[in-house]
């Protein structure tokens, strides 16, 4: 993961006219890699193997680590086996798509 820092500024309305506002701002980026060894790694788990084993409380772990993350689709095998591991899922509300 890499911090990047940098500038958000505004114009606001203020009774004198215009002000400019300008605050420091940092985010967060993390470096390209499989969403498998990320997930992988947010869980703990030692190889992907164990998915098939994860509980209730694993899967809202990588529900919350995923959330917000772009994912860039290469192969439509990968999303076919996503959705295949989603449907053996005994409680939908906590799979992963």
């Amino acid at each position: 993961m890499q911090v990047w820092l940098g500038y958000q500024q505004s114009l606001r309305p203020s009774q004198g006219g215009l002000t400019l506002n300008v605050d420091l701002a940092a985010t967060a980026f993390l470096e390209p890699q499989p969403v498998i060894d990320f997930l992988c790694r947010a869980v703990g788990l030692r190889s992907p193997k164990d998915f098939a084993r994860l509980t209730p409380q694993q899967l809202r772990t990588a529900s919350k680590a995923i959330t917000g993350i772009r994912v860039r689709l290469y192969s439509l095998k990968i999303l076919q086996l996503i959705h295949l591991a989603c449907k053996m899922c005994n409680n939908n509300e906590a799979c992963l798509l």
